[in-house]
């Protein structure tokens, strides 16, 4: 979305979709918003992924524990990585 408001003059009309609403914006004034949106995305994302692979290690260590036979070590383990 970035690189096509890219080259535009930013008095350019555009439209953007705000709550199920259509908007009239102009390039200007579009692109910030656009700009700040696209980093929340990429936050989110760092975000999740952080979430899976702390999911991942718990489920790796209750595999580990429970195969070695230690699985009501699992509540002591859970509360040291959070």
């Amino acid at each position: 979305m970035l690189q096509t408001l890219e080259p535009l003059d930013e008095g350019r009309k555009c439209f953007r979709l705000v709550g199920g609403v259509l908007v009239e914006q102009n390039v200007g004034s579009a692109r910030p918003t656009v700009q700040g949106n696209m980093d929340n995305l990429k936050l989110v994302s760092l975000h999740l992924r952080a979430t899976h692979a702390c999911v991942a290690l718990q489920t790796s260590v209750s595999v580990q524990l429970s195969a070695h036979g230690a699985a009501g070590s699992m509540k002591k383990v859970r509360q040291l990585v959070l």
